[in-house]
């Protein structure tokens, strides 16, 4: 997969321990993300991040070194969340915005295909990645 993330400019981002928005050049996404898992390694929950190109956001769950979730929409219309190709951990559950939160069943895909979501996400200028399979709210019924 390509590195480059020249798709875009700037990538608002928000969440993690801070909750609080903030534009980051997209050539520092892969620094902010270190830094917010390093952050959130060792709470008791993992946390969740967001990146946001427009009307697309992409959430990342960071902080659990066997496990992550990613959550792909566009607005409030197209919504999809990782296939899992890990097995979940027990008890497996992460902060969002201060609540501890559980994640879709079969839905935990190690860190390091997270981290190429993000870089994808990016450098496609927003757009669902490939680096993984996707389930839709119709798959969960």
């Amino acid at each position: 997969m390509s590195e480059d993330v020249s798709a875009v400019e700037t990538v608002k981002v928000y969440g993690g321990v801070r909750q609080a928005a903030r534009e980051v050049p997209a050539s520092a996404v892969k620094e902010w993300l270190a830094a917010e898992t390093a952050e959130w390694t060792g709470r008791a929950l993992p946390g969740m991040v967001s990146l946001e190109i427009g009307e697309r956001v992409l959430e990342v769950v960071v902080g659990n070194p066997r496990a992550s979730l990613v959550v792909w929409h566009k607005g409030f219309d197209e919504i999809a969340w990782s296939r899992g190709t890990i097995e979940a951990p027990d008890d497996w559950a992460y902060d969002y915005g201060g609540h501890r939160t559980t994640p879709y069943d079969d839905a935990a895909v190690p860190p390091t295909v997270a981290a190429e979501a993000v870089t994808e996400f990016i450098a496609s200028g927003g757009a669902r990645p490939t680096v993984l399979e996707w389930q839709e709210p119709e798959d969960a019924r």
